[in-house]
């Protein structure tokens, strides 16, 4: 290749390795399965005596809480039910307050309330009603004391 004052120039190669998202959507926390399952024998829609089986497609959370709200920097902000978010991020963000954070907050506001700053003592007292209001124990990952 010449350039125009007559020069060579050269192209450096394709990167025939492009480098993996390290984050592919939508799960970014889900980590391949160290113990994955064993082949199944057989079709496993096929009925087997004395199966259990549990519809989760079909369930409703009997007691399902009002949304929790507060108030910081002068506008209202809604936090979801925590047993709505994916159990993997959950555990995955389980010592990681900030992302436990971007888990609960409504997705149309986490970047507006992550430009704001918060102090550790408000942060400390919201997640104590949060706990409170949704009944959370220490070892549900959104109840972790480490929030």
């Amino acid at each position: 290749m010449t350039s125009t004052d007559g020069h060579a120039t050269f192209a450096p190669p394709a990167n025939p390795y492009p480098p993996a998202d390290p984050y592919p959507a939508p799960h970014p926390y889900r980590l391949p399965d160290p113990y994955p399952s064993p082949p199944v024998a057989g079709p496993v829609d096929e009925a087997v005596d004395n199966e259990v089986v549990v519809d989760l497609d079909g369930w409703e959370k009997p007691d399902k809480k009002p949304p929790f709200s507060f108030w910081h920097a002068g506008r209202k902000w809604r936090m979801r039910d925590p047993g709505e978010a994916d159990w993997q991020q959950q555990w995955a963000a389980r010592q990681d307050p900030r992302l436990m954070m971007r888990l609960l907050i409504d997705p149309a506001q986490r970047d507006a309330l992550f430009s704001r700053e918060m102090s550790s003592d408000k942060l400390t007292y919201l997640m104590g009603q949060f706990r409170e209001h949704y009944g959370l124990t220490a070892d549900h990952p959104a109840g972790d004391q480490a929030l």
